[in-house]
């Protein structure tokens, strides 16, 4: 008889083998030995499919990690069929398995049971880093802050043009609110859609530049943009630049 438990995740695989063995030896009477890699032999192996315990019903033979020494490897898979046929339980607990020899398994197994650990997804720049950090170094006129946050961006894999259009969207509602009638930030939440939050960080930062300075940011950040697309500059220089210029 056959059980073949395989995959990465080792915990579960080892919960569901200590529970099968446990179920052997308690209502079965099964006596348990263990091979591995480094200890399998031939000849005991082959014991283990010719015979019975003298003092036990049957054996659990709890293989683990055969499969990574080629010699062995190749002799248990010689030797499936009589795996299967034998009255002994022969327990293989394997990290990977090639999907022929699974295959191979399936056939002549009682159960085959895989227990693998769902890749985590991927995360993407954006949850990586928070970009809001960075316009409010901005807003605040923090240049150290905002160039050790931009670097930070790049790091985690968002893009210097990325970077450059939320500066855009920063420069542009400061803007907005110092052009304004706007007597508070519940005002611009009507008259914009903004966020509250958005708002009143907005209220908070506008002081911090004179309109002059803020139309100034703009046309820069304008003709980065149209050199960049001309082939004259690149985002990520030209992006250090203006944080580095505040």
């Amino acid at each position: 008889m056959i059980y073949l438990f395989f995959g990465n995740d080792f915990n579960q695989s080892r919960r569901k083998i200590r529970l099968l063995i446990d179920d052997l030896e308690k209502n079965q009477g099964a006596a348990v030995f263990r091979l591995d890699e480094e200890n399998f032999f031939k000849a005991r192996f082959e014991e283990f499919l010719k015979a019975d315990s003298l003092f036990h019903n049957k054996c659990v033979v709890l293989l683990k990690d055969v499969f990574m020494n080629k010699e062995a490897a190749d002799f248990v898979l010689e030797n499936l069929d009589k795996c299967a046929a034998s009255h002994n339980v022969f327990v293989f607990w394997e990290k990977n398995l090639a999907a022929d020899i699974v295959r191979k398994f399936k056939k002549r197994a009682e159960n085959v049971f895989e227990f693998s650990l769902k890749a985590e997804p991927k995360k993407s720049a954006q949850e990586l880093f928070n970009i809001f950090a960075l316009c409010d170094a901005f807003a605040e006129r923090n240049r150290r802050r905002a160039w050790i946050l931009y670097q930070r961006a790049l790091m985690s894999g968002m893009t210097a043009e990325e970077v450059f259009w939320k500066l855009v969207w920063q420069v542009k509602n400061l803007l907005v609110v110092k052009n304004s009638l706007f007597d508070s930030p519940l005002t611009a939440v009507k008259a914009t859609g903004w966020h509250p939050f958005v708002a009143k960080k907005n209220f908070q930062a506008v002081g911090n530049f004179t309109e002059e300075e803020l139309k100034n940011y703009s046309r820069r950040l304008v003709g980065l943009y149209h050199d960049c697309r001309f082939g004259l500059d690149d985002f990520s220089l030209g992006v250090e630049r203006f944080i580095l210029k505040l």
